[in-house]
């Protein structure tokens, strides 16, 4: 299904520092901090290529719901399935902690934006429908 040999997803920490740059890449606006998937209920998943980080995404468990974050891509890998590759695992995980809706927000930056999310499955949600951007979900 993906166009990428040697590709790993896996659970890593936010403090390494080759992740770190990856979470800064994906911030939306200078006001965006590490802390917001660092907590004791966030996991961040690290997409590698022979070794070399190459997306990351994360998932937030906020017990009836997972809220989906800092889903991004390096540009000179993107086209290659990594971002949906990341989403997928990013729902095995969900599951498997019992989530079943997962949220975010569409930022237009990156593969958060409205018509990625949308190639996710993710639709608007009922209160944002006639939004252009705004607060989207996923059942799972």
């Amino acid at each position: 299904m993906f166009d990428v040999p040697n590709l790993t997803i896996r659970v890593e920490s936010p403090r390494i520092d080759d992740v770190m740059a990856l979470i800064g890449s994906a911030a939306c606006s200078a006001e965006d901090s590490i802390e917001d998937v660092t907590g004791p209920n966030a996991e961040v998943l690290v997409a590698r290529v022979n070794g070399a980080p190459v997306g990351c995404i994360t998932l937030v468990d906020n017990v009836r719901f997972g809220e989906v974050k800092r889903l991004y891509v390096d540009p000179e890998a993107r086209g290659n399935g990594i971002g949906a590759a990341l989403v997928a695992a990013l729902e095995s995980a969900a599951r498997d902690i019992g989530l079943r809706v997962l949220t975010t927000a569409a930022t237009g930056k990156g593969h958060m934006t409205r018509d990625h999310l949308s190639s996710y499955g993710f639709y608007a949600a009922d209160a944002m429908r006639n939004a252009s951007d705004g607060l989207f979900e996923k059942r799972l």
